[in-house]
């Protein structure tokens, strides 16, 4: 990881977060452990500038087994939540957890202890409804999550796991904060077809890598007034992935600095929504924009220089607060007409390209003490090629050939140059088309999307 993503900022965490407060503290009494953007405090403080309160998963670290992972490419300690009344006769999902700077070193302690978020995967009320592993690896100091070697290394922990317990390896799920969102991306990136969703947060990726993303379930969080990681890190990926044509949940607060992700683990919906997704298959869980005209499909086939679109946008009843369309291929863009039903009419196209065109809705941060919103679309690639037809002789026979537009064609036929009476001739028709000149010659045109 790059140096230049980021800067050391003193922060007091407990069982939640206070950020925007710098705060200079003798406490004897307590063990103190620095950590990269912050200094964890195994206590809840409150302090002029608020209260840092948080949810009690009722989980430590304590209930991981404590393991090390050899391999070509070395050593990893790893701790490993196995869900209670485990049994091989059901498949298990897998929650892979990084964590961030601060928590590196070789004491396998350090990236689960004094978690007030993540440790939600593995609390008791979760396992109740989602009994699932719970993975969280160890990354040495002086080392990073996209380092090569890092990558190798976790593949080959979930590579033994595999052989050992029964997972369903449908429903691998990742998830990172800060140096972990980095990593959550760049493994989405590089093994794009081993998971099934993503939590990242408080990180970046690659962005020339979008393409890969666009069929994966991804649910990113980052504050604005971040001062450790930009939020234009988060902003940067969520356009590439909804530019290559995918669907991203995007939380972005108005305030909480870089260590929000106590609030957004505990975002209520999140948990569901996370275990509900599976390998290769599109997310039908809220929040969720569906588009339904012109198709359901992600792609769509025209040779007109314009299309309507409609649909609808559901967020397990939180108010929408506004539906926008943008197309990638000209810059157009707009606000549908409706909210949880809408539509947009005549979206213009540009010829012989593919025109992306996102669609997105907007509702709650569901964390109202930091502000701010949930972003979360549809995408559909509008292939628009004008209709070009071209009449030949070939061996006595009278053949009709077209490119462009889009399916399911037909052919008409009009003994008037005028063109005011047509007869369909085939429907549907595909090119070429051997022409019946029975009939006496005419004129044919072919009516495409």
């Amino acid at each position: 990881m790059p140096e230049s993503h980021f800067r050391q900022t003193p922060r007091v965490t407990g069982a939640g977060t206070i950020d925007q407060c710098r705060i200079v503290m003798i406490l004897p009494a307590c063990r103190l452990r620095d950590v990269a953007f912050g200094i964890r405090v195994a206590m809840t403080l409150t302090v002029l500038c608020g209260a840092a309160t948080g949810p009690a998963w009722a989980v430590s670290v304590d209930d991981f087994l404590a393991r090390m992972y050899s391999g070509p490419q070395g050593t990893l300690p790893y701790r490993l939540f196995v869900p209670d009344g485990y049994t091989p006769a059901q498949e298990y999902p897998l929650v892979l957890f990084l964590h961030g700077l601060g928590e590196n070193g070789n004491d396998n302690r350090n990236q689960l202890e004094g978690q007030t978020g993540p440790l939600v995967f593995a609390a008791p009320a979760n396992q109740a409804v989602h009994p699932s592993f719970m993975l969280a690896p160890q990354c040495p100091l002086g080392s990073a999550w996209t380092d090569t070697s890092m990558r190798l290394r976790v593949a080959g922990i979930i590579d033994g796991l595999r052989n050992e317990f029964s997972l369903d390896t449908n429903r691998y799920y990742i998830t990172g904060l800060s140096l972990g969102g980095y990593g959550t991306w760049d493994y989405l990136s590089q093994y794009p077809d081993m998971y099934a969703a993503a939590i990242p947060m408080s990180g970046g990726g690659p962005g020339g890598l979008a393409s890969r993303l666009k069929k994966l379930a991804i649910w990113n969080f980052h504050a604005a007034d971040d001062d450790t990681v930009s939020v234009d890190n988060s902003r940067s990926m969520v356009t590439a992935v909804r530019r290559a044509g995918g669907s991203v949940v995007y939380t972005e607060y108005a305030t909480g600095g870089h260590v929000i992700w106590t609030e957004a683990y505990a975002t209520p919906v999140l948990m569901d929504w996370v275990y509900a997704q599976r390998r290769g298959a599109a997310s039908v869980t809220e929040p969720l924009l569906a588009l339904g005209t012109p198709s359901a499909d992600p792609t769509w086939y025209t040779g007109a220089t314009n299309v309507d679109l409609a649909g609808t946008a559901s967020a397990l009843g939180q108010t929408i607060k506004s539906v926008s369309w943008f197309n990638y291929a000209n810059n157009a863009r707009g606000t549908a007409v409706g909210i949880g039903a809408w539509s947009v009419a005549k979206v213009p196209l540009v010829a012989n390209k593919t025109n992306v065109v996102v669609v997105t809705a907007t509702t709650t941060s569901w964390v109202p003490a930091y502000g701010g919103n949930t972003t979360f679309n549809g995408a559909l690639a509008v292939v628009q090629s004008p209709l070009k037809e071209k009449m030949a002789l070939q061996g006595g026979q009278t053949i009709l050939q077209w490119t462009g537009g889009g399916p399911p064609f037909r052919v008409l036929r009009s003994g008037d140059p005028t063109g005011l009476d047509w007869t369909e001739v085939a429907n549907p028709a595909t090119s070429p088309l051997v022409l019946d000149m029975g009939v006496g010659l005419g004129f044919y045109r072919v009516v495409g999307r």
